[in-house]
C-alpha cells in the first residue's frame, strides 16, 4: 500500500483503504464508501426525462447510468448521440466505476426518476480527454431473452473542466432527434462536483502528520438542509414532482427576478452551449444549488413536502452571516414552473457550536400555484471551521458490521435511492461525515449505541415550542388573512344576488311588456291581412264585373275607411294631449324636486341650527344648576358667618369692639327719643332733672370700667343668654324698672327690623347684579 501511495493512482487505485479518509487505526481491510475517498466527488441528480419514446422503437423501460472516465476524444469537446433508426447498440458495463439509476417505464410523456448518484474523480482525471458520460440505456419488456441485452438509445460526454470545484450545474441535456417530426429527448440533470483536499500532489510533498492540517485550513464548510414543508390545506392536491432552488450568497443578494422568468435548468444542445453557460469564476459571490423532487406525504397537520436534502457551501474566509433565497419549482411539459418564492432573502447566521446541527430561521414562501398561500418552509444548519475539521472527522468515524446490522437509524429519502442499492450490493466498512450526502449516509448508518451529543430535554422541548409558537402565529396571520378574504367574497357574493334578483324582475317586466306588443302587432296584422283581403276582393270583383253594383261596396269600403280615420284622428289628438300634460307634469315634477332639495338643504340647515341650540340650553341649564349650587353655598357661607359672628360677639361682649359700642349707642339715642316722646306727650316737667338717671348711665360706667379690664381666658365659654342680660343691664332705669326694659325690647326690635332691611335691600341689589350679569353672560354665549 505504501509504494502504491508514492505514485499516482489510476482509475481503480482510488476504491481502495488507502485513499479514504478513515484514519488508519480504525481503517478496516474492505471497500470504504464511495464518497469517503480523499479525491473529488461527482453528484449527479438525475430529475426526469421527456420524450424518451423518440429513441426507443418498442415498448420498453429506461434508466441511466453516470461515469467518469476518458470518454472524450483528444479536442476534449462535448458530445451528444441518439441511436439512429433501425440501428441497435448493444450496452456493456465491464469498465470504470459507474452509478446508474432504477429502471422506469414509459407509460407518459415524461420519465421521473429523482435519484442522487455519485461517482468520484481520479486525481489524474486533469488530463485530456477525461469527462463525464451520461448513458441513456433501454432494457427490452417483451424481449427478456434476447442475446443484445440492454441497448445504448443516447448519451451525452461533456468535458471535466465544464464544472467547476464547490460549483452546481443544472442542466437540461437536449439529444439529436433519430427522426424527423418528432419531439426532442430532454435529460434534467443536476452536477456537483464537491472538492475533498487540496491537490494530491501537493499533499504528498508534505509529512503525514500535517498533511490534514494544511488540507484543512484552506476553506470552511457550511451545510444547509432543506427538511420539509406543509401544506395547510387538506384538501389541495399537491404537486408531486416539485424541486427548490436555493441561492446563497455572504453578501445581500441582488434584486429579486421577475417570477415568470426563473428557470432552475440551462438548455444544452452543443459543446458551445456548454462552454458559453460557465461561471466567469469559482468564486462567485452567489452559490446556486437545486433539490430533488420532494417526497409527497401526509400528516395530522396536513400535506407535507420532504426533501431532506443537505446542501455544502465552502468558503475561503468566514461569513459572518448568509443571506438565503428559496424558489420553488414543478414540473410542466414545457419544462419548470415557478410555483412559489419567499418575499424577501432570510438572514443565517454562523451557529456557534462546530458540527452540531441547529434549526435555522423559517422561510416564508409565498406561493402562486396551485393556490395563493403563504408556507413555511423549515431547515437546519451544520458548520465547521477549517481548525476544526481533523478532530471531527476522526470522531465521526461509522462502522456497520455488513448488512442486516442493527446500526441503521433513519429512514433513507426516495432521492437516496440509488445510494442505498449500491451500498445493499457492496457492504461498506466505514463511513467518515465530511458533511452533504456523506453526513446523511453517517447519520442513517451510525450505530445505537454511538454516543451523540444530545441538548437537554428542556431546551429541546423550548426550541418546539417556539417552533410551534411561529407556525402557530403565521397560520393565525394566514388565517386572518384567509377569513378576510371570506368577508370580502361573501359580500360580493351578496351584492351579486342582490343585482342578480332586480334584473331578474326587470327581465320579467321587460317580458310581459314585450308579449304585451307582441300581441298588439299581432292584432294589427291581422287587421291589415284582413282589410287587404277586402280591397283585394274589391279591385277583383271591379275589373270581373263592370256592373253598378261594385260602386255600392267601395263606397261602404271608403266609409269604412274614413270612420277608421276619423277614429285614429280623435286617438292621436287625444294621446298628443297627453303626452303634453306628460311634459308639462314632468317640468312641474322637476321644479318640485327641485324645491324639495332647496327645503331638504333648509332643513338640514334648521337641523344644525336647531341641534347647536339644543346644546346651547344644555349648557343654559348646567349653569343654572351651577348658579342654584352656588346660590345655596353662598347661604350656607352667611349663615356660617352670622353664626361666626354671633359666637365672636358672644365671646367678647364686654371688650373692645366698635360695632357693640356703635349698638349701645344707637340704643341709647333711640331710648332718649322715646323719653322725650313720652315727657311732651304726657306734659309732666320734671322739676329736677338732675336726679332722673339716665338707665344707660349705669351701663356706660360699667362698660367704660369693663373695658380697662382684663380680657378673659378662651377657655371661658359664653353663653347666648349673656349678650341678652348685658343689654338688659345697660337699659335699665333707676325709676321703673318695668316700664324701662319694655322700652328697651320696642328699641331692640326696631333696631333690628332696621338692621335687617338694610341688608335685605343690600343683598337685594347684589342678587339682581348677578342676575343680569348672568343674563348678560347667557346672551352672549348663544349669539356668539
Amino acid at each position: 500500500m505504501a509504494s502504491r501511495a508514492a505514485m499516482p493512482p489510476d482509475d481503480y487505485a482510488v476504491f481502495q483503504p488507502d485513499y479514504c479518509e478513515t484514519p488508519k487505526d480504525m481503517k478496516p481491510n474492505a471497500r470504504p464508501f464511495t464518497a469517503s475517498a480523499t479525491s473529488d466527488n461527482l453528484f449527479a441528480c438525475i430529475h426526469r426525462a421527456e420524450n424518451l419514446t423518440t429513441l426507443a422503437n418498442k415498448a420498453s423501460s429506461t434508466f441511466v447510468v453516470l461515469r467518469v472516465g476518458r470518454v472524450l476524444e483528444s479536442s476534449s469537446m462535448s458530445e451528444f448521440w441518439a441511436c439512429p433508426s433501425g440501428e441497435k447498440h448493444a450496452y456493456m458495463t465491464s469498465y470504470t466505476q459507474f452509478a446508474a439509476t432504477r429502471v422506469v417505464g414509459e407509460n407518459s410523456f415524461q420519465t421521473h426518476f429523482n435519484e442522487l448518484l455519485v461517482v468520484n474523480i481520479p486525481p489524474s482525471a486533469n488530463q485530456s480527454g477525461w469527462g463525464i458520460r451520461l448513458d441513456v440505456v433501454q432494457r427490452l419488456v417483451n424481449e427478456k431473452d434476447s442475446p443484445d441485452g440492454d441497448l445504448l438509445v443516447a448519451y451525452a460526454a461533456l468535458p471535466l473542466e465544464a464544472f467547476a470545484r464547490n460549483m452546481e450545474r443544472s442542466l437540461a441535456l437536449h439529444f439529436p432527434t433519430p427522426g424527423l417530426g418528432k419531439s426532442e429527448p430532454v435529460a434534467f440533470v443536476t452536477f456537483f462536483r464537491q472538492t475533498r483536499s487540496v491537490s494530491l500532489q501537493f499533499e504528498m510533498s508534505l509529512k503525514p502528520s500535517s498533511r490534514d492540517n494544511a488540507s484543512s485550513s484552506l476553506w470552511h464548510r457550511l451545510e444547509f438542509t432543506i427538511d420539509a414543508i406543509t401544506w395547510p390545506d387538506r384538501d389541495t392536491s399537491i404537486p408531486e414532482q416539485t424541486l427548490a432552488m436555493v441561492q446563497l450568497s455572504t453578501s445581500a443578494l441582488p434584486a429579486l427576478a421577475d417570477v415568470a422568468q426563473l428557470q432552475p435548468f440551462q438548455d444544452i444542445r452543443s459543446h458551445h452551449d456548454v462552454m458559453r453557460s460557465l461561471p466567469a469564476t469559482t468564486n462567485e459571490s452567489v452559490y446556486f444549488r437545486v433539490t430533488p423532487s420532494a417526497s409527497p406525504s401526509t400528516s395530522f397537520d396536513g400535506p407535507i413536502l420532504t426533501w431532506q436534502y443537505p446542501m455544502l457551501f465552502d468558503f475561503p474566509a468566514v461569513p459572518t452571516v448568509c443571506h438565503v433565497l428559496v424558489t420553488l419549482f414543478t414540473a410542466t411539459r414545457a419544462g419548470y414552473k415557478c410555483m412559489g418564492q419567499c418575499g424577501q432573502p432570510v438572514v443565517l447566521t454562523m451557529p456557534s457550536s462546530l458540527g452540531t446541527r441547529q434549526s435555522a430561521p423559517d422561510i416564508f414562501i409565498t406561493m402562486t400555484e396551485p393556490t395563493a398561500l403563504e408556507l413555511t418552509l423549515r431547515s437546519s444548519l451544520r458548520w465547521w471551521s477549517g481548525a476544526t475539521w481533523p478532530s471531527f472527522r476522526k470522531e465521526r468515524v461509522v462502522c456497520t458490521n455488513r448488512p442486516g446490522s442493527t446500526s441503521r437509524k433513519r429512514t433513507p429519502q426516495p432521492w437516496m435511492a440509488a445510494i442505498v442499492r449500491g451500498l445493499n450490493r457492496h457492504p461498506i466498512s466505514a463511513v467518515v461525515d465530511t458533511g452533504g450526502i456523506v453526513g446523511v449516509i453517517a447519520a442513517m448508518f451510525q450505530p445505537v449505541d454511538a454516543p451523540t451529543v444530545e441538548k437537554p430535554v428542556q431546551d429541546t422541548l423550548q426550541e418546539q415550542l417556539e417552533c410551534l409558537m411561529r407556525e402557530l402565529s403565521s397560520k393565525q396571520s394566514f388565517l386572518d388573512k384567509m377569513q378576510k378574504e371570506m368577508d370580502k367574497r361573501t359580500n360580493a357574493i351578496k351584492a351579486c344576488g342582490v343585482e342578480i334578483v332586480d334584473l331578474r324582475k326587470t327581465i320579467q317586466r321587460k317580458d310581459q311588456t314585450i308579449q304585451a306588443l307582441q300581441v298588439k302587432l299581432n292584432n294589427y296584422e291581422l287587421l291589415e291581412q284582413r282589410q287587404q283581403e277586402e280591397i283585394r276582393l274589391c279591385l277583383k270583383g271591379n275589373e270581373s264585373n263592370n256592373s253598378k253594383t261594385t260602386f255600392p261596396v267601395l263606397a261602404q269600403q271608403y266609409t269604412k275607411l274614413q270612420h277608421k280615420h276619423n277614429e285614429l284622428e280623435a286617438s292621436h289628438a287625444l294621446l298628443s294631449r297627453k303626452l303634453l300634460e306628460a311634459r308639462n307634469f314632468e317640468a312641474e315634477l322637476m321644479d318640485v324636486k327641485t324645491q324639495f332639495q332647496k327645503l331638504q338643504d333648509a332643513h338640514v340647515a334648521q337641523a344644525a341650527f336647531v341641534q347647536k341650540a339644543n346644546t346651547e340650553v344644555q349648557k343654559l341649564a348646567v349653569y343654572k344648576q351651577t348658579i342654584a349650587t352656588q346660590e345655596t353655598v353662598i347661604a350656607k357661607l352667611e349663615k356660617l358667618v352670622e353664626s361666626k359672628l354671633a359666637e365672636t360677639k358672644a365671646s367678647h361682649p364686654l371688650g373692645p369692639n366698635v360695632h357693640a359700642e356703635i349698638f349701645r349707642l344707637r340704643l341709647e339715642n333711640a331710648y332718649l327719643k322715646e323719653q322725650t316722646k313720652n315727657r311732651m306727650a304726657t306734659g309732666r316737667v320734671e322739676d329736677h332733672p338732675s336726679h332722673s338717671t339716665p338707665p344707660l348711665s349705669g351701663a356706660r360706667r360699667n362698660t367704660g370700667t369693663t373695658i380697662l379690664q382684663p380680657l378673659q381666658s378662651k377657655s371661658e365659654t359664653r353663653q347666648a343668654t349673656d349678650i341678652k342680660a348685658c343689654a338688659d343691664q345697660s337699659t335699665m332705669t333707676t325709676n321703673d324698672p318695668n316700664h324701662g326694659d319694655e322700652n328697651v325690647l320696642h328699641v331692640k326690635i326696631r333696631v333690628l327690623e332696621s338692621q335687617l332691611e338694610v341688608n335685605a335691600t343690600n343683598a337685594a341689589q347684589e342678587i339682581a347684579a348677578l342676575k343680569a350679569r348672568l343674563f348678560e353672560y347667557e346672551m352672549g354665549s348663544v349669539w356668539k
